[in-house]
């Protein structure tokens, strides 16, 4: 009898290594309570409307740099939620731990979400990001220029200004 209990025992202690943890997170944060976030509330979290961020989700989503499946055991992580994390994560200064915690996701599928969404944004840059060079009319671009500064200089008090980058995760 001895021998069949060391042998399942040798067994137990073979596969642990391949069982997942089921860790204690906020299950529901990006489920129930992002949804019930005012509009003043989720701009203030993610530096961004609503309407923005599923416009931006939409174009992540069409660049093809995040995967619609998973080839393993688990569910695949919604785009919507994919991108939220990583808005949330270079919106706020959190830690890969809580930002796992509050999303209800794993620190390396969070390393994966940056990765994935980080390319995509990088896919998207010359959208949005425009070089003044030969392809664009000097007029065009002077004009654009100057409604961008009239706008900015509006919402922020600051003038001759074109463009802004936060330097949370940039250093100096």
């Amino acid at each position: 009898m001895a021998e069949k209990d060391e042998g399942e025992i040798r067994l137990i202690g073979s596969i642990t290594p391949f069982m997942r943890n089921d860790l204690k997170r906020n299950a529901n944060f990006y489920e129930v309570l992002v949804p019930l976030y005012s509009v003043s509330e989720f701009r203030s979290h993610f530096q961004m409307t609503r309407t923005t961020f599923e416009a931006f989700s939409r174009e992540v989503a069409a660049t093809g740099s995040i995967p619609r499946g998973n080839r393993f055991g688990r569910k695949p992580i919604p785009i919507y939620k994919q991108v939220l994390t990583f808005i949330w994560f270079i919106s706020n200064m959190e830690s890969m731990r809580s930002v796992t915690d509050r999303f209800n996701v794993t620190l390396r599928s969070l390393g994966w979400i940056r990765k994935r969404v980080s390319e995509a944004v990088i896919t998207l840059r010359e959208e949005y990001i425009k070089w003044l060079n030969d392809t664009f009319r000097l007029d065009f671009l002077l004009s654009e220029y100057f409604a961008i500064m009239q706008n900015f200089e509006a919402q922020s008090g600051f003038p001759r200004i074109i463009g802004a980058i936060d330097g949370t995760h940039i250093r100096i």
